[in-house]
């Protein structure tokens, strides 16, 4: 057993759903970002219009730091989306800022002891939480999985030299570990709704068994509660609309919100002892509808569906442009900025049975 990081799990499951009264744009949440998110680049495809020709379309997914990368290529993911570096380093400052306050708060939260030496990202997108990471839970050793090669090439180098990172091009079923400097955190924010419920417990049994014996895993993930939101009605809505219904006729869903019982089921059945899983409600800002439209963008499986299936017809960009507006309309936002969103989301904290002490 590794005995240089252990985490003090002296606790019993923690499953209560936090009931939390009616929010407004000022409230504060515990992960929810207040910041204001913008549009860095006025002149991207992100312009304020009413129009979808004059949209453009995406960037061209240019390396910006290549590096050696375990694992074979993987251009894109299970999700069926084709996720660009550049535009996802454009838009990614919540889901970034996300990150870090979780890792802030379950490390205030719960007994674990630094250094953590060796530590794993899974899911890490282009590397924006490596170098912070590495630096809350002073970390020598930061794994960064991530399935998609262009993604992984986007990655800076390490602020310290004495920090290695160990980029692998896997997905969270198959990423691996050496078994002589396994981790003792791995963390995911807001990956597992990219998983299918019926693969879960593999991922879960393989995250389980890349760590070491004082292990624990830490993530944030949307929960079921997501689907009654405004956007998601609105996406819903959209969707099965006239005008796009047929576009969706062969569309197999990639976003997947999970329950909170069959999560902690599945976690117990791996053997993580030490569950404890609270409701998250989330609140962004955005500067204005271009800095939402280009959040939405980077991530909706719907838009990529529309933009693999129908390239050259505009209709991707038409149905975002549309779909930002109506969510903005339902929520009396249409004339105002910056403007709200607003999720639902687990954060998650599980540990191995049988850690020493802190």
């Amino acid at each position: 057993m590794n005995t240089n990081n252990t985490i003090n799990t002296n606790r019993a499951i923690s499953t209560t759903n936090t009931t939390h009264p009616p929010s407004s744009k000022s409230d504060t949440r515990q992960f929810g970002s207040h910041d204001v998110y913008q549009d860095e680049n006025n002149s991207s495809s992100l312009m304020r219009s009413e129009s979808p020709s004059e949209i453009a379309p995406l960037p061209t997914d240019q390396p910006i730091h290549a590096r050696a990368v375990e694992g074979a290529a993987t251009p894109t993911s299970s999700t069926g989306i084709q996720w660009h570096a550049e535009n996802y380093k454009l838009h990614s400052k919540s889901q970034s800022n996300d990150a870090q306050r979780l890792a802030d708060s379950l490390l205030a939260t719960y007994a674990i002891k630094l250094p953590v030496k060796v530590i794993c990202d899974l899911g890490c997108g282009t590397g924006n939480n490596l170098s912070p990471y590495s630096d809350k839970f002073q970390s020598k050793v930061v794994y960064a999985v991530e399935p998609r090669k262009s993604m992984l090439d986007a990655i800076p180098a390490p602020a310290s030299d004495q920090v290695k990172i160990k980029p692998q091009a896997a997905d969270a079923k198959t990423f691996t570990t050496d078994p002589a400097q396994k981790p003792t955190v791995i963390l995911t924010n807001h990956v597992l709704h990219w998983i299918d419920p019926e693969q879960m417990p593999e991922v879960l049994q393989n995250i389980f068994n890349q760590m070491d014996d004082n292990g624990a895993y830490l993530a944030a993930f949307y929960a079921d509660t997501k689907q009654g939101l405004p956007f998601q009605t609105a996406l819903d809505a959209l969707k099965n609309s006239e005008a796009f219904e047929s576009y969706f006729a062969d569309f197999k869903p990639t976003q997947f919100f999970h329950n909170r019982q069959a999560m902690v089921e599945h976690l117990q059945a791996t053997g993580f002892e030490d569950i404890h899983l609270d409701s998250n409600p989330m609140d962004k800002t955005f500067a204005d509808r271009a800095a939402l439209q280009g959040f939405v963008q980077q991530w909706l499986p719907e838009y990529h569906h529309l933009k693999e299936t129908a390239p050259d017809s505009g209709i991707a960009e038409s149905f975002l442009t549309q779909l930002i507006e109506n969510y903005l309309v339902d929520t009396n936002q249409l004339e105002t900025q910056p403007v709200f969103w607003r999720e639902r989301s687990f954060t998650l904290f599980a540990a191995k049975p049988g850690q020493q002490q802190a």
